[in-house]
């Protein structure tokens, strides 16, 4: 059967050829590639359309409408059953498509998602990183097991459209969101391992903060709207973590990005802010 396979993307020229590149090769010629340039000021566009591969299609918006909208227009027009969405600056595997394709056709299966893996280890921030990923990474693998896993990662995702919400455009963790949303509809979220995304972490202190606190506020987004979601980094979890090296760094930071994040989320300071520095 065809898929779809979507990419949000604003001013992505850094990366998101090479993004392409990585997922043409693991489409048949019955499937597209969506791409919703919103707003972009850059080279995204002329980028995307030099490549000229005819299952490339590019929506371009002239103003934009933030990542949330581009999704949701994504899962409205999207001509297949399964739906892949991709960040525009990552580098998947070389088989991740077809995992995620798989793992979707079980019959109860309604989402899923893949692994993170590091894109490299050699600066401070890298190492850091990586001690986050790799805890949520056995984290995820024993809620997995026990058929609690709902919180999907946006790197890499894929979904059934006849189940695929439309979010409110507030909301600052679409991909948590929509899981817990098809979870709640009886069907299963799968934790599939197999299917890699490559990430560059962000690469200094600013971005760190800024990355993680939006990701704060968006757990206190949904427990607010009274979804009884509580925040996955709580005392019980901090297990998974502490088996790497970078640990106690990588929970220093993130205590920065909490007080940054309740100061922000106090003062109904909620946005989405692009960081540069983790562009592949």
């Amino acid at each position: 059967m065809p898929k779809s396979v979507g990419i949000p993307a604003y001013n992505e020229e850094k990366s998101i050829k090479k993004t392409i590149q990585h997922i043409l090769p693991q489409l048949s010629h019955e499937d597209e590639l969506l791409i919703i340039a919103s707003g972009c000021t850059d080279n995204t566009v002329p980028d995307v359309k030099s490549i000229g591969d005819p299952r490339i299609k590019i929506i371009e918006e002239q103003e934009r409408a933030g990542k949330v909208a581009a999704i949701n227009k994504i899962m409205r027009i999207a001509s297949n059953e399964t739906i892949i969405m991709i960040d525009a600056d990552v580098i998947i595997d070389k088989n991740a498509i077809g995992i995620i394709e798989n793992t979707l056709k079980g019959e109860n299966v309604g989402a899923t998602c893949g692994k993170v893996v590091s894109y490299r280890l050699e600066t401070l921030f890298d190492k850091i990183q990586n001690a986050g990923w790799t805890g949520l990474h056995d984290q995820k693998v024993k809620e997995n097991k026990e058929g609690t896993f709902w919180a999907l990662n946006g790197y890499l995702v894929g979904v059934k459209k006849s189940l695929a919400p439309q979010i409110d455009l507030k909301f600052l963790l679409d991909d948590a969101l929509v899981g817990w949303l098809i979870k709640n509809k009886g069907y299963q979220v799968v934790y599939q391992p197999q299917a890699i995304s490559y990430v560059l972490a962000v690469q200094n202190f600013r971005d760190f903060i800024k990355q993680k606190a939006r990701n704060r506020i968006g757990w206190w987004q949904l427990t607010r709207e009274g979804m009884k979601i509580s925040e996955r980094r709580n005392l019980k979890q901090l297990k998974f973590i502490f088996k790497n090296p970078y640990a106690i760094l990588y929970i220093m930071l993130d205590l920065i990005a909490w007080t940054k994040a309740w100061w922000d989320f106090k003062h109904d300071r909620m946005y989405w802010e692009k960081v540069e520095s983790s562009k592949i």
